[in-house]
């Protein structure tokens, strides 16, 4: 049987997350509105993971009112899709060594 240590969250607000006992879990807070964040912080956490399990990308914006990321992206296509690619692309190798 696989052993998990624990869980790994990547999210923009801590503040929403409910854990339970005994989950151990790490947190990553990032802002899916600037793309150089998702970088800064799976650079925080492929200095200390070689693996990552499982990997679901279950965040993302609604009918926001019409705005832009800092990137200067429209605000939904920046937060749902090049976010979250940026955040899988930067993740293939841990994800495929696992």
């Amino acid at each position: 049987n696989k052993q998990f240590n624990h869980n790994v969250l990547l999210c923009y607000d801590a503040k929403s997350i409910f854990i339970s006992e005994p989950f151990r879990c790490l947190l990553f807070k990032m802002s899916f509105i600037l793309v150089i964040s998702v970088i800064t912080e799976m650079y925080n956490f492929k200095k200390n993971h070689s693996k990552l399990d499982v990997l679901i990308n279950n965040a993302g914006l609604m009918f926001p009112p019409p705005s832009k990321t800092k990137d200067g992206y429209e605000m939904q296509f920046g937060v749902n899709f090049l976010a979250h690619f940026a955040l899988t692309a930067l993740l293939f190798d841990v994800l495929k060594a696992a």
